[in-house]
């Protein structure tokens, strides 16, 4: 083989070799580190367990972040420089022995430094956000399980071990209310608080008064976190503020979304994340589309801004392509990021004008989850 190969090198003319050999450059594989978050960022998920990291101020991506095909939300710390996914394997693919982990990636590399086994019964695969939660000081994060039983794994991520499983029998989600506690949403149209001691481990639970009907209009499971609590809002659009004071949890006076001539019209919540809130302001954002019972997944065609405290609409954006879901940003110019999934893209909206101002492309397969640091 080298006596061919020599002789057929040997044929050709020389100027067609060298500067061949010449023209080859060296490569070298460099990382490069993401800095500190800005308060414009956004955290994509799409539905494979990718999370993209997008500045929403030019729409340059800043880096990605692989979980795993089940991998839905994240959680970030910044003040210790990581970020937290709850992810699910199985060793023959789709099939096989199964491993659920929660993992550490170190947030300047976006590389796993560190995982920790936790019960092979988490709700893999739904991007809802309260499906995991980190407590405010970031030490304990809660991963909701459903096999079908309901129950939460609690993990220290400060010593990355696994602390126990919380029975839940009955209510849903991590919605963290401290840092030491979390409420859920119960079938009995009440919320739980458990309340966890310095070691993770619980010492309460509470519960709220009943303040919905599961039957007749249900919240939702799509919450948005306030600076004093959670804004839960149901099916057929009533809002209920919900604050949190130590172990003390108040449902608020409700009022709803819709006035008459809306419901006439036939205005209703909906998509896959219909539920923002700024926290300085304390404006809410809701994605509305038109349509009937049972739409509630429907893409929404407006994004209603209200005052919380005064129980008013301000104002109502029209954006320019049909969203699944929105997010706001937490700064005193806040941009309203808007998931679109039939163009694999998030349109960035200045809060204050309402207007379009960039469209984020190739956001994954399809952006399932939106997130900003910190929240």
């Amino acid at each position: 083989m080298r006596t061919i190969l020599a002789a057929f090198l040997a044929v050709l003319p020389i100027g067609l070799v060298a500067p061949a050999v010449a023209e080859v450059a060296v490569e070298r594989l460099e990382v490069e580190t993401l800095g500190m978050p800005s308060s414009h960022w956004v955290i994509v998920n799409d539905v494979l367990g990718r999370s993209y990291v997008f500045d929403g101020d030019d729409g340059e991506m800043q880096g990605m972040l692989s979980g795993s095909r089940v991998t839905g939300a994240v959680e970030t710390n910044p003040g210790r420089g990581e970020i937290y996914a709850m992810e699910s394997f199985y060793d023959r693919g789709v099939r096989g022995k199964r491993a659920d982990v929660v993992t550490l990636y170190d947030h300047a590399t976006l590389m796993p430094k560190g995982e920790v086994a936790i019960p092979q019964k988490t709700a893999t695969g739904v991007s809802i956000r309260g499906y995991t939660g980190l407590m405010d000081d970031g030490r304990f994060m809660g991963v909701y399980n459903l096999s079908p039983g309901m129950s939460v794994s609690i993990v220290d991520m400060h010593e990355a071990v696994f602390v126990e499983e919380i029975s839940t029998a009955g209510c849903a989600l991590v919605l963290p209310s401290g840092i030491r506690s979390f409420l859920q949403i119960c079938g009995d149209g009440r919320l739980q608080q458990i309340v966890l001691d310095d070691d993770g481990r619980e010492v309460e639970r509470n519960r709220s008064r009943r303040f919905f009907d599961v039957q007749r209009d249900p919240v939702t499971d799509k919450p948005a976190r306030t600076a004093s609590g959670w804004l839960f809002v149901t099916f057929e659009g009533q809002v209920h503020p919900v604050t949190v004071s130590g172990n003390d949890v108040k449902i608020e006076r409700s009022f709803s979304l819709v006035d008459d001539a809306d419901a006439e019209e036939g205005w209703r919540i909906g998509g896959h994340q219909s539920l923002a809130h700024h926290r300085d302001t304390g404006f809410a954002f809701a994605l509305m589309h038109q349509g009937g019972e049972g739409t509630h997944k429907d893409s929404g065609t407006e994004v209603w801004v209200v005052d919380i405290n005064t129980q008013r609409r301000l104002q109502r954006i029209k954006l320019e392509e049909e969203a699944a879901g929105i997010q706001v940003t937490q700064d005193a110019a806040p941009l309203l990021f808007a998931a679109v999934p039939q163009n694999r893209a998030v349109d960035v909206y200045e809060v204050r004008s309402g207007k379009r101002l960039r469209t984020i492309g190739e956001t994954g397969l399809s952006p399932s989850l939106l997130q900003v640091f910190g929240e």
